[in-house]
């Protein structure tokens, strides 16, 4: 079983107010949240299971499966707390900004006091400045854009 990341948790705390202003519920909530983590899982890279091949012959030497490389984040990927800011956004933008994050990304920090507070506090909290959001902004469009659950 995979468990959230603590800059996952910490995210998670930092943006809820504005989350819980545009999903009231508590399903639409955990809607949400499982959405982030959709998200997050779909950066990972899997191990690669070893082959049928070498795990008879591991079995015939008696000695145990080799173990797996340990599982990493594909090149590129972003981090579980800059997945939750920016799946906050969208919150807020709606599919405009997956549609044109980086303009839109400076509109919504512009218009919404509460995402701007939760951004401030996010950008002390985890070192992170508007441009490298920005950047990340892209990358998370691509990825939100197969993912249009509501």
């Amino acid at each position: 079983m995979v468990r959230d990341s603590e800059g996952f948790k910490a995210a998670l705390r930092i943006w809820k107010d504005v989350v819980y202003a545009r999903r009231a519920t508590p399903r639409s909530l955990k809607r949400f949240v499982n959405r982030v983590r959709y998200l997050a899982m779909g950066q990972r890279v899997e191990p690669p299971a070893g082959s049928l091949l070498d795990r008879m012959l591991a079995a015939a030497s008696g000695g145990a499966e080799p173990t797996p490389p340990p599982e990493g984040k594909r090149a590129g990927a972003l981090d579980d707390q800059t997945l939750v800011a920016l799946a906050a956004i969208h919150e807020v933008g709606g599919d405009a900004f997956v549609d044109a994050a980086e303009r839109e990304l400076g509109a919504v920090l512009a218009r919404d006091e509460s995402v701007r507070t939760a951004w401030n506090q996010h950008a002390a909290t985890f070192n992170i400045d508007v441009s490298t959001l920005s950047q990340a902004a892209a990358s998370y469009a691509r990825q939100a854009r197969s993912v249009r659950a509501t």
